[in-house]
């Protein structure tokens, strides 16, 4: 047979069995499994803390590279900006100088041209005059 105290000790669990069942009440088991549960979400609690420091940390460098990648950006792009306009001042400049090239010597070209025509137009009757000088001359004779 059981002895007392077992007796009493499995009155009482049956019991608080009853109440649990009854009422909701929390027995020791019950008190345990809570404890133990807490302590599990303390632990997760400390590693989600944990979790989460190393994420600000990751998020703080990429926000200081972003600031230093912003500023080169910037200061790359005025350079860029800067050369591009020198570059076209000095292809202009080019341009216009050439322009000016060509006109220079299409006009030239155009002057020396009239100049080689009326040569030929003086060559011209210069030979006729010789002919009629050299035909007035043999009929001299």
């Amino acid at each position: 047979m059981l002895s007392r105290l077992d007796r009493q000790s499995g009155l009482v669990y049956l019991g608080g069995t009853i109440l649990k069942t009854l009422f909701g009440t929390a027995i020791a088991n019950d008190v345990h499994k809570l404890h133990d549960v807490f302590t599990e979400l303390k632990s997760r609690n400390s590693d989600i803390v944990h979790s989460l420091e190393k994420q600000l940390t990751y998020v703080k460098k990429v926000d200081s590279l972003s600031a230093v990648n912003t500023y080169d950006i910037a200061n790359l792009s005025s350079i860029v900006k800067e050369n591009l306009m020198n570059s076209h001042d000095q292809i202009r400049q080019v341009t216009r100088e050439h322009i000016l090239w060509l006109n220079v010597t299409v006009y030239a070209q155009s002057e020396i041209f009239m100049v080689i025509t009326r040569l030929q137009f003086v060559l011209l009757g210069l030979g006729q005059q010789l002919d009629d000088l050299m035909a007035s001359i043999q009929c001299v004779i």
